[in-house]
């Protein structure tokens, strides 16, 4: 049988870059997802604030210097004059700073528009400009102009400079996969016997130990590699205590994998490895649908190419590293210091 981590991993990897980019044409817009963007240069995807905003964006962390463009080509159907809008915000308004510092435009077909952007107060859709079309494949071109973090969730082409674009996250995600045919039900992703939230050292094990045991098991992670903190990504060390009384096996998959980020290969080989463990990445948990108290599924969506699944068990672990499940969940909490 084809091993099942191959299969879903190239399907996800495939999806992500299928046409010139992820958009979607109805009637007088063109949406395009920064996240989909073919080539991203020096702009990094960052999906921490889905929840928050809504959305994956492009993030263009140049610690001062502007980084590479992000580029892409746009199918656009109808040639003449086309208005240009951005969803981004100045992420230092909440503290009055005067200056946005991550600013950026846009481009068309080589032409820079003329606004600034990432300048308002709220994520919120900001006018870049027009553009006259001349053909249906278009270049669009991100081009940070300071290296402090701009960033820029989405592009809509309009042929109404003065049409009203929802903003509010609930009219927006159904605006979303309305322009890009994305399906109000998401794909049902099957039933497992544990489903594990989260792939860094504490999630890889679950899951891992919990295929070792029999058990047909999920591991959805929302980043494109495994590791969490202690992934290529990020390099924290892995250290403290493992095998300590009375729980002396509790560590011993740790043992194993640490520290991922010198040896993610070997990592990747072991979750394939077990044959009843499917791994997806990319794919940020969102949605929790229960019976009573009971977690029934968790919904979870592509952080490149919008798809959702959702994937049924009777077993989940929340590994998130933010408690993100059992928020979803309605789970008690509290911030602060423990």
């Amino acid at each position: 049988m084809q091993k099942v981590f191959r299969v879903v991993y190239m399907m996800l990897i495939c999806q992500a870059f299928i046409s010139f980019s992820l958009l979607a044409q109805k009637k007088d817009f063109v949406l395009v997802e920064a996240e989909s963007f073919n080539e991203k240069g020096g702009w990094v995807l960052d999906q921490q604030f889905m929840d928050q905003m809504g959305s994956p964006f492009l993030l263009a962390h140049g610690i001062g210097k502007p980084v590479q463009d992000a580029s892409t080509e746009v199918m656009i159907p109808k040639k003449g004059t086309w208005h240009v809008y951005a969803r981004t915000w100045n992420w230092c308004s909440p503290w009055k700073v005067k200056e946005a510092p991550g600013r950026f435009k846009i481009a068309v077909n080589g032409a820079v528009l003329d606004n600034e952007l990432g300048m308002g107060t709220q994520w919120d859709w900001e006018y870049a400009g027009s553009v006259e079309i001349k053909n249906k494949s278009n270049s669009v071109t991100l081009k940070d102009l300071t290296g402090f973090e701009g960033r820029c969730d989405a592009i809509l082409f309009t042929k109404d400079k003065n049409v009203v674009i929802p903003n509010r996250k609930e009219d927006l995600s159904a605006f979303r996969k309305q322009l890009l045919n994305i399906p109000a039900k998401p794909e049902d992703g099957g039933h497992y016997d544990l489903v594990v939230v989260g792939a860094g050292t504490a999630g890889l094990s679950a899951a891992i130990k919990g295929a070792r045991e029999g058990l047909k098991v999920a591991l959805i992670n929302n980043r494109p590699v495994p590791g969490g903190n202690n992934s290529t990504e990020i390099r924290v060390v892995a250290s403290g205590e493992m095998n300590v009384k009375p729980y002396t096996a509790l560590g011993n998959v740790i043992r194993e994998i640490r520290n991922v980020y010198s040896k993610e290969d070997q990592v990747i080989e072991m979750i394939q490895t077990e044959k009843t463990l499917s791994y997806f990445p990319n794919m940020h948990v969102f949605a929790v649908s229960k019976e009573g108290k009971q977690i029934k599924s968790v919904t979870a969506k592509h952080i490149e190419n919008g798809k959702e699944i959702e994937f049924f068990s009777s077993l989940f672990v929340d590994c998130s590293g933010d408690g993100n499940l059992g928020y979803l969940a309605g789970a008690e909490y509290r911030v602060g210091p423990r």
